[in-house]
């Protein structure tokens, strides 16, 4: 079945959240914001949720219609921060300044800028588990695998230059004190970035 219950004295308990959803007590003050497919999120109700594309750790990613966009359909994927996580040292708010949003600290056309997805738009709900940070992404393709096998491009030499653009992504992120998990150096990727390897 994929999680398992228990009662004690009465009450009803899920040791493990069923299907990989994030635990129920998440769901409390200073956890995730409550969220139901139609909502309308952002400034003036700009993005429409139209489904969920995942949960990590400390957020749910909502695929959403921007009702901004006029008359085209285009859809965005909007992250949302559980309430206790939204601070403004959080790694998610301090990489937006990093990038061309404005008053970002970080809007020369450096390449590396070019391998991060930065934010199109950022901003705050108010709900009954605390305030959260939302950040709002453009919505990114398929797998690189789904297009490399099978095609007549030379598939090694691409995953390199996807893995070497990655390297120095992960570099660049940890030369403003940026990493995924907490504040790490990375001297072996500073290095392969110096000799140009690729």
């Amino acid at each position: 079945m994929g999680y398992n219950s228990s009662t004690t004295a009465g009450n009803f308990q899920l040791e493990l959240s069923p299907f990989g959803l994030e635990h129920l007590c998440d769901y409390e003050s200073g956890g995730h914001h409550p969220v139901h497919l139609g909502d309308l999120l952002g400034h003036e109700g700009r993005y429409r949720v139209v489904h969920k594309l995942g949960n990590g750790g400390a957020a749910n990613i909502w695929l959403c219609s921007d009702t901004g966009a006029g008359n085209t359909t285009k859809y965005v994927a909007v992250k949302l921060l559980m309430a206790d996580v939204s601070t403004s040292d959080c790694p998610e708010f301090r990489v937006s300044k990093l990038g061309n949003m404005p008053g970002g600290l970080y809007q020369d056309n450096d390449s590396v800028a070019d391998s991060i997805c930065f934010p199109l738009d950022q901003f705050k709900v108010h709900g009954p588990n605390g305030e959260h940070l939302c950040f709002v992404y453009p919505l990114l393709g398929p797998k690189a695998s789904v297009g490399l096998f099978g095609s007549h491009y030379d598939a090694d030499k691409i995953l390199r230059a996807i893995c070497f653009k990655v390297v120095q992504a992960v570099a660049f992120l940890h030369s403003h004190e940026i990493c995924h998990g907490g504040k790490l150096g990375c001297p072996q990727c500073t290095t392969l970035i110096d000799r140009g390897e690729n």
